[in-house]
């Protein structure tokens, strides 16, 4: 998935909640959102080329991370992100044809050949009088300008208030990949049965979001840890106006401590050496990159499930 502003993710929940669809979860007696072939269908009409009943089931099955025949808004997200990519490629591809096409017009215009004249002037001339803006040539491929079309969605719907529970109920996951740049923590440390090791360290990580704490294992004996190794956070986004969803989601951050283990018989302690922290906003944007956090001028690496 692309990286995605505040007021793109506004938009893409706007355009999902006018399209999903209601089904009642009867565990729990809440209803869920969610998105199945005709909507995905309307969607992708509305934002690009016509995409086959058969090939809206295919994006469906390769989506669907819960494989049960629908999107929800995680899917949706995904799937969005993606498909925005794939058109904006499209389109930008597309401006590169009519650039080239206007340079070959002035050549075209500058050239005293009859033998080039001849090759392309009727090409040229036919091709612009059919397309004679840029994007009159964009909208006969079907590669509108999306977000004008998302910001019509939200400008047009009245009620921006968000109180469902299963759109403000989030899941979180983060892969935690490793910490380079720690030589200066290296101690002495003693190992029962082993001896004495004079540049040692026992690494973990703790990582706290909206008073929610994880920890990675801890990694003995490790001057280069990878943990490689996912924390799973739930958070409940407080209900109210779009704007209000966005100022709260801004406030959040991810804190990050690095510790060193130390244990001693039965008795064990930990030291923090170094914190630091990162918006939660700027995870979400980077879904599937890695973000890189200065701890105190160490580089600790996150990587975005």
């Amino acid at each position: 998935m692309s990286q995605w502003t505040e007021w793109q993710l506004q938009k893409f929940q706007i355009l999902f909640e006018k399209y999903a669809k209601r089904k009642k979860d009867h565990t729990n007696n809440e209803f869920k959102l969610y998105i199945k072939e005709r909507s995905l269908s309307e969607i992708t009409k509305k934002l690009g080329p016509s995409i086959s009943d058969k090939q809206i089931k295919e994006l469906i099955y390769q989506y669907d991370t819960n494989c049960q025949g629908y999107l929800d808004f995680e899917d949706f997200c995904v799937f969005i992100g993606d498909y925005l990519l794939t058109l904006n490629e499209a389109r930008q591809k597309a401006k590169d044809y009519y650039e080239e096409m206007t340079r070959k017009r002035d050549m075209d215009e500058r050239s005293t050949n009859d033998l080039i004249k001849e090759d392309c002037e009727d090409e040229i001339n036919l091709f612009f009088e059919h397309y004679p803006e840029l994007n009159d040539y964009l909208n006969s491929l079907c590669l509108y300008n999306h977000n004008d079309i998302l910001i019509n969605n939200i400008e047009n719907d009245e009620d921006l208030t968000v109180n469902d529970p299963n759109i403000l109920k989030r899941k979180i996951q983060v892969r935690v990949y490793s910490a380079i740049n720690i030589e200066q923590f290296f101690r002495i440390k003693y190992r029962e049965n082993i001896g004495i090791e004079y540049c040692s360290l026992d690494p973990f990580v703790r990582v706290t979001l909206a008073g929610e704490s994880k920890e990675t294992t801890v990694l003995i004996g490790s001057t280069t840890p990878i943990w490689n190794q996912d924390l799973t956070f739930s958070i409940t986004i407080p209900p109210g106006e779009i704007q209000d969803i966005q100022t709260w989601v801004e406030s959040q951050s991810f804190y990050f401590e690095l510790f060193d283990f130390n244990s001693h018989g039965i008795v064990s302690h930990t030291e923090l050496l170094a914190a630091g922290s990162i918006p939660l906003s700027q995870v979400l944007y980077n879904t599937k990159k890695s973000v890189m956090i200065n701890l105190f001028m160490n580089l600790f690496v996150i990587s975005p499930n």
